[in-house]
């Protein structure tokens, strides 16, 4: 009892002793974490650390993780999908994927606490600041201010991301193809290139090392190459998705080198690769191709083009091919777009790490390929992979292998026998693709067609035909609004003061502005204006300088588009005529500018109507039964107006005005009816989304004492009604309509009595608004055009003779 009851003592005493030291050393790290927060122990650290360390910066962690919830993957987020996507190269689903991936299965990114409670970094940071580096390239420090990261940290969340989703993700997205994606990709390059049993093209990349040490340069750095670098060597299928990526070869070797060196062909030579086998022109092949350009050997696994083709199946071969071949080059770039680390020169120092985000960037390559469905190759992870199937073979067996492989003889057979295979559709192929770039071409801008005729001679014969400019002009393009204006310093006569710029009418007016450069006659002509526009040509004349007793009377079509322009003579005026009118309009089916020039004299005696046309260049009379429909009407210099195939123009019958149309197609006048209650008043007109407009102006009104500007537009059917009416004592007239709708006006300056100012007046707010653009200004006008290709096939800045007079 003794014995026992002592033993029980002592244990008691073990026990407090032990209860004793817990406490103590509780209250010892309550009071360490104490001290941390006050900041006592920083000098301390300070003396007795051996390699100092500058003081400890509270970043926020935690606030910051709440921003980039708030910005990114809230519910409703600041920045919207497209912002993601542009930021971390892949969609919100996918990232969350990858997040949650990493942060059950990897130990770093599990977020965890210091030794003074406080939270470290989330897994969306850690991974946030990772995929920043990658995606643009930047330094470790650059995301410090957003993501309040230090460098140091940084550098380890990128290095334990890639190793991440090397280690999780590799064997799927970088694997090589099963015998189920083997006839997948099969059937897509049999579909999409017309060739059988092709497994993708195969090409190197070079990824300059900046920071490569100066021992190594000398392997690394080829003479032709600006720096030092490491070659990548893969196969992408038609869809961008890569199959195989050798990495690591120093950039001072070349294709071949790597091909030697490469795993790519180790199944085929060990017996470990599955049955890839295909025939073509009735001939049974074991196993499938890469696509590879001239410098690769002639083996069995590379289809290279005919260097020389003469008959035309290889002719055509040799078209197909180089052109599926560029799929590796695209996925290259690709690659690039979306990874800038491996789009500039490479700041790490060892290669174990280029090698870690080389591959890290093609999974994910892979990855974002599937996730936004250009790809789709289901995956077992229960599948044996080709690769993994343990055999074991002789050397005599491997040697033979590699003699198959590098069979030269069957390589052209194989060659041979793709070209007779695709020969029966190349043609069709051929013209299917010829057809569709035809097509697209004519939906694209002016600029880019111009830019692309010094692609090669066939684009240019294209794009300088007259069917494709004429096709390309029926297609809807870019509008805009030129003003012509005189500063206040402008003397009469002079022509060099005159400014035109041009305006792109689109919800960007008036920002997006050019003065586009003027046909070099232009400035010599006395008393220039413009007439009309049609069809992407501005149409102005005015007369040279008078030699004599005679001025030269002259017409501009000018496109501004293509800063091109023509000038056409105007035939002298017969002695009996008095009066002459020249209008302009482009014929909407053969495309072929038409200049109506219509001479009337005092009496009776009727009127004399001219056409010329670009195609023929000469000018030719009406017959009679095409003139005007009564001899008593009277031409103004009022304007006119094309619209589609009808030039509209004022005539006067007395003191009545009416509308006269010219059909541009069957060259015959007609008269359109006008409001009785118009055909007294001064009226002007214009054009509103392809619709005819009058502008009525009445000098005083009674009960205000102001202009007012009444708008009437033509309906389908020929009536006209009336849109808004225009009150403002500040109103000069009204010189246009833009894509919208709305009139922009001429108004009085406020500061000079001689100069005025352009605005836009919005119906719906009845209210004028100063554009503050081509200001000060003398004298406005207005003319809206498309961007055409009209006058392509011209010679820039010819001058047209009048020449005889036919009919």
């Amino acid at each position: 009892m003794s014995s026992s009851s002592s033993s029980d003592s002592d244990n008691d005493d073990i026990d407090l002793a032990i209860n004793q030291i817990v406490m103590n050393n509780v209250r010892a790290a309550e009071l360490i974490k104490e001290l941390y927060d006050n900041n006592l122990l920083q000098d301390e650290v300070g003396e007795t650390s051996k390699i100092p360390r500058g003081p400890r910066k509270d970043r926020g962690r935690e606030e910051e993780h709440n921003k980039l919830v708030a910005d990114y993957f809230a519910e409703h987020p600041v920045y919207n999908d497209v912002d993601f996507d542009r930021r971390f190269r892949m969609s919100r689903r996918l990232f969350l994927r990858i997040v949650n991936d990493l942060d059950r299965e990897v130990d770093f990114f599990k977020q965890q606490w210091d030794a003074r409670g406080v939270k470290g970094f989330s897994p969306l940071q850690k991974c946030a600041s990772a995929i920043r580096q990658l995606a643009y390239g930047s330094a470790s420090d650059a995301f410090d201010e957003y993501l309040r990261m230090s460098e140091t940290t940084s550098m380890d969340c990128l290095e334990h991301f890639c190793k991440g989703i090397i280690f999780l993700y590799m064997r799927q997205y970088l694997r090589k193809p099963t015998a189920t994606d083997v006839q997948a990709i099969y059937a897509l390059h049999e579909q999409t290139h017309g060739l059988p049993g092709m497994l993708g093209s195969i090409d190197c990349m070079h990824w300059y090392w900046k920071n490569c040490p100066m021992a190594w340069r000398g392997q690394f750095h080829r003479g032709d190459h600006t720096g030092p670098s490491v070659i990548l060597e893969a196969v992408a299928s038609q869809d961008q998705w890569i199959w195989h990526a050798f990495f690591g070869v120093p950039g001072a070797t070349n294709d071949i080198i790597v091909v030697n060196q490469s795993p790519i062909f180790n199944d085929l030579f060990e017996n470990k690769a599955l049955d890839s086998s295909f025939v073509v022109n009735n001939t049974h092949y074991n196993h499938g191709y890469y696509l590879a350009d001239g410098i690769y050997p002639e083996w069995t696994t590379f289809v290279k083009a005919f260097r020389y083709p003469v008959e035309e199946p290889r002719v055509h071969f040799k078209t197909r091919q180089e052109s599926a071949r560029k799929d590796i080059e695209r996925t290259f770039a690709t690659l690039k777009d979306k990874w800038h680390v491996v789009k500039y020169p490479a700041r790490v120092w060892t290669q174990r790490k280029l090698s870690l985000i080389m591959h890290t960037c093609i999974i994910l390559h892979n990855m974002i390929r599937e996730d936004e469905g250009f790809s789709h190759y289901p995956f077992d992870p229960t599948e044996v992979l080709p690769g993994e199937i343990e055999t074991t073979i002789s050397e005599e067996d491997r040697a033979r292998n590699v003699n198959l492989v590098k069979n030269s003889e069957r390589h052209a057979n194989l060659r041979h026998d793709l070209s007779i295979h695709g020969s029966g559709k190349a043609d069709v192929a051929a013209d299917v693709a010829a057809c569709m770039a035809v097509e697209i071409m004519k939906r694209l801008p002016v600029k880019s067609l111009i830019q692309f005729r010094s692609v090669c001679k066939a684009w240019k014969s294209l794009i300088d035909s007259s069917p494709f400019i004429s096709d390309h002009n029926n297609v809807s393009q870019d509008h805009h609004l030129m003003i012509r204006y005189r500063p206040p310093c402008w003397q009469l006569g002079s022509e060099e003061e005159v400014k035109y710029v041009s305006f792109v009418d689109d919800d960007s007016f008036p920002q997006n502005k050019f003065a586009p450069p003027v046909p070099p006659i232009l400035p010599s002509l006395y008393g220039s204006g413009i007439i009309d526009t049609s069809c992407g040509l501005v149409c102005l004349e005015g007369s040279l300088p008078p030699e004599g007793s005679s001025k030269t009377r002259m017409v501009v079509l000018w496109n501004p588009s293509i800063r091109k322009s023509i000038a056409i003579v105007v035939p002298d005026e017969v002695q009996s005529r008095s009066h002459r009118l020249i209008n302009f309009g482009v014929c909407p089916e053969t495309k072929d500018p038409k200049l109506v020039k219509i001479s009337s004299k005092n009496d009776d005696d009727g009127n004399q109507v001219m056409v010329f046309t670009l195609s023929s260049r000469e000018w030719r009379c009406l017959s009679s039964s095409n003139h005007l429909p009564r001899k008593s009407l009277a031409f103004g210099n009022i304007g006119q107006t094309v619209i589609g195939r009808f030039l509209y123009q004022f005539v006067f019958e007395g003191e009545f005005c009416l509308i006269l149309s010219f059909d541009l197609t069957n060259e015959e006048f007609r008269e359109v009816p006008v409001p009785d209650s118009l055909q007294q008043s001064f009226l002007t007109m214009s054009k509103l989304r392809e619709s005819l407009v009058l502008i009525d102006y009445q000098e005083r009104d009674s009960t205000t004492g102001i202009d007012v500007f009444d708008v009437w537009m033509m309906m389908e059917d020929g009536a006209f009604t009336k849109l808004f009416t225009i009150k403002d004592a500040s109103v000069e007239r009204i010189l246009g309509f833009n894509k919208t709708g709305e009139p922009l006006v001429e108004i009085r300056s406020p500061d000079d009595v001689n100069s005025v100012l352009l605005a836009v007046y919005e119906p719906c707010l009845d209210h004028i608004k100063d554009l503050e653009i081509c200001r000060p200004g003398l004298c406005f006008s207005m003319c809206s055009y498309n961007e055409s290709l009209l006058l392509l096939d011209h010679e820039d800045g010819c001058i047209v003779s009048c020449g005889a007079v036919k009919g």
